[in-house]
């Protein structure tokens, strides 16, 4: 499978957003090709390192955010120096969201779940939550989680965001994701991931929302 990005929004708020924004950037019009298993599954990535080197010379161009620079240096340097399986994982990350893998065959209803931590929150730390699955008269499957919670609030030095993190006495967390699913193809059609955070030094509240949302289009080979 070959995935090209052609399109990134230019609207990314935050500092945050702005390295985000960079670093996809990056990978416009760079085809990525994949090599996948019957069941969908990445089993390896063609030229890996070309990939990653534009991602981590965007970080470090990013000078007109002075205050960021020294957690682009902490981000970019490590890059270049992932061991060959992890900076396969971060390009697997672009692919693996659109193959539903299992979740096409989910039978519909509830059920409780975790949900693993996302920067800048502390790695590590979940939240609860509940999985809502049900299927449409066409067979489209959709899957609705809601988890939230409050976390621990100490970031380690190297996540985005960090600043804000360390001196919170307490921290809220909720996220809320839809995916829409066509079993026929075992692909998403479509998905929208929502975070929020708040933090709270006991006088000033600071909120974090992050919002990503992914549309599958087949493009037929001529």
């Amino acid at each position: 499978m070959t995935v090209t990005l052609d399109a990134v929004d230019e609207h990314a708020g935050g500092d945050v957003g702005r390295m985000f924004l960079a670093a996809t950037g990056a990978l416009l019009h760079r085809p990525l090709r994949y090599r996948l298993d019957a069941g969908g599954a990445v089993l390896g990535i063609a030229d890996v390192d070309t990939s990653i080197a534009p991602i981590a010379k965007a970080i470090e161009r990013m000078t007109a955010h002075r205050d960021r620079n020294g957690d682009a240096r902490i981000l970019a340097s490590p890059l270049r120096t992932l061991p060959p399986e992890r900076k396969a994982a971060m390009l697997r990350s672009i692919l693996t969201p659109l193959i539903a893998g299992p979740s096409a065959d989910r039978t519909p209803g509830q059920r409780p779940v975790t949900v693993p931590s996302r920067p800048p929150l502390a790695p590590g730390t979940a939240l609860t939550g509940i999985e809502t699955t049900s299927r449409s008269a066409a067979g489209i499957v959709t899957i609705d989680v809601r988890a939230g919670g409050r976390v621990d609030a100490t970031a380690s030095p190297e996540a985005p965001g960090h600043a804000i993190a360390m001196p919170a006495r307490t921290l809220t967390a909720t996220i809320h994701t839809i995916r829409n699913i066509d079993p026929a193809s075992g692909l998403l059609l479509d998905a929208r991931d929502t975070a929020e955070t708040r933090l709270t030094d006991g006088e000033t509240v600071h909120t974090t929302w992050i919002e990503t949302v992914v549309t599958l289009q087949l493009v037929p080979r001529s």
